[in-house]
């Protein structure tokens, strides 16, 4: 989740960001290429220097940190491609996969619409022509070739998608028909298929999807917030032992969302977004947690300032604990309150 804008502000800022990085340093790299998050850097002054550049970089923001690898055999995955270093200033590239690779794909007998099915020879066909050069490609291909032998598929299929992508037949897309309206169907082999046979002649484009999915069998491992409708909460930092207590007469995951955007949005009237934008620190919303479900507004409100009090060292203005009568703090500060910490 997040604004649509955040990707092209990020990307905006590390352009700026390198700007800063490439003047600023005495050695600059022979190249530096990067996509989203991750950078291919060739740089000509031997480790030593590289890792006094790395320090560079880690100096011009304290949140944007790098890891970095470097070459082992003259060679260096980056993406989705092994570049391999070559004689004469050169580089070979092939498909890359990581060691952990099973090679299992959507299996040919899966109840998928043949479209679906065929999808997937064609994306790893075209991945293997578009990501190895032309030493690479015949052993590539061949991978490919056994890979989807082993996952099912037919050897007439997977050459003929081989052929097809090695000898591509210029299309006209002047000719390709307006967008068409669709319908979204469940692929049910000789009922749906047949209904988008029907639906063909009015121009209506169907898209099969799958209805039997993991996601519907196995359930999220993260701890839900328990839905109460009125409350006491807690918020904790990620950074640092500091929590924010809070009270709702709503309910109290609604609550807690709102705060997570005054955070996103820098709201300086939110605690929590102060402590943020003060210290750099990010806010733990998913170590939220209900304190006690309290229905009476004056009884949520002695609970927040009691639990206030109880802490110390909490995010909230201590304006929040002045409720309370004076009598009360000495003892409240002598019960202990569970800690939790961030390993």
């Amino acid at each position: 989740m997040g604004s649509p804008l955040s990707p092209v502000i990020a990307d905006i800022y590390m352009e700026h960001f390198e700007t800063i990085a490439l003047s600023s340093s005495n050695l600059k790299p022979t190249c530096w290429l990067r996509y989203v998050d991750d950078t291919f850097v060739i740089w000509p002054h031997g480790e030593d220097t590289l890792d006094l550049f790395l320090s560079h970089l880690h100096g011009i923001h304290p949140s944007i940190q790098f890891t970095m690898e470097v070459e082992s055999e003259e060679s260096l995955p980056f993406l989705d491609v092994l570049i391999q270093k070559q004689p004469a200033h050169s580089f070979s590239y092939s498909v890359y996969r990581k060691p952990t690779h099973t090679n299992r794909y959507l299996n040919a007998q899966s109840h998928h619409h043949p479209a679906q099915l065929s999808s997937v020879v064609n994306t790893l066909v075209s991945r293997s022509i578009r990501l190895s050069d032309d030493n690479h490609r015949p052993s590539e291909l061949n991978s490919i070739r056994q890979t989807l032998l082993q996952n099912g598929y037919h050897k007439t299929q997977i050459n003929r998608s081989i052929q097809k992508h090695l000898n591509p037949i210029p299309s006209n897309k002047e000719n390709l028909p307006p967008d068409q309206p669709k319908i979204f169907l469940p692929f049910i082999k000789g009922v749906t298929d047949k209904i988008s046979r029907i639906l063909t002649p009015l121009n209506i484009k169907t898209v099969f999807t799958t209805h039997s999915k993991l996601c519907n069998l196995v359930r999220s491992v993260k701890d839900q917030i328990p839905n109460e409708d009125h409350g006491v909460y807690e918020i904790p930092c990620s950074s640092c032992p500091r929590t924010y207590i809070g009270q709702t007469n709503r309910r109290i995951q609604n609550r807690i969302y709102e705060h997570s955007i005054s955070v996103k949005h820098s709201d300086t009237t939110s605690a929590l977004a102060q402590h943020h934008i003060q210290t750099g620190h990010q806010i733990d919303f998913e170590k939220a947690k209900t304190i006690a479900p309290v229905r009476s507004l004056k009884s949520r409100i002695i609970r927040e300032a009691i639990e206030i009090e109880k802490r110390p060292h909490s995010l909230n203005t201590r304006d929040d604990a002045k409720r309370l009568p004076a009598t009360w703090r000495p003892l409240l500060r002598r019960i202990p309150t569970p800690v939790e910490t961030n390993g």
